[in-house]
């Protein structure tokens, strides 16, 4: 029953980590776009605005994404003994 438990909880976390990846992808690309978008209608940006701008909310997602792996990485090790 224990181990039903441990993979039980596993589960959760994954989907928790993947909603995660879900939102800050489609939250700072959606927010580049929009960047862009106001800047390319507003000041009159050149029309390559909107993809550099959703481009740098990828980037900005992906960095994120990262840290938050190492993070996740880094506390598997410590409760495995290996670091």
């Amino acid at each position: 029953m224990l181990n039903d438990a441990k993979l039980r909880a596993k589960w959760i976390k994954s989907l928790g980590y993947f909603s995660i990846i879900i939102g800050d992808l489609v939250g700072f690309c959606g927010l580049g776009v929009a960047l862009g978008y106001w800047l390319w209608k507003k000041w009159n940006a050149p029309i390559w605005t909107l993809p550099l701008t959703s481009s740098l909310g990828l980037g900005i997602a992906m960095y994120r994404l990262y840290k938050m792996m190492q993070k996740e990485v880094d506390e598997t090790d410590r409760e495995n003994g290996d670091r």
